[in-house]
């Protein structure tokens, strides 16, 4: 899943860019974070980076990771 940060986002952190902006659940964050599956502009990132406008983030999300964010939806 990838995300180009708004003009707006830029000064947030990486974790805030995708928890709110990318929607991706705690519990999908936590094991992206510990398996390096979390990028900034091509580079691996840590979730405290500080984004800029047009700013890249990705995140590596696995099938399990994808059914935890389904169950957060329909609660």
């Amino acid at each position: 899943m990838e995300y180009s940060v708004r003009d707006d986002e830029a000064g947030k952190s990486l974790r805030e860019i995708l928890r709110k902006s990318m929607g991706v659940s705690y519990t999908a964050l936590k094991s992206a974070k510990w398996n390096g599956r979390i990028c900034l502009n091509g580079t691996p990132a840590r979730t405290d980076a500080i984004v800029s406008a047009g700013d890249t983030v990705r995140i590596e999300l696995r099938p399990l990771d994808v059914k935890d964010m389904e169950r957060t939806y329909r609660s």
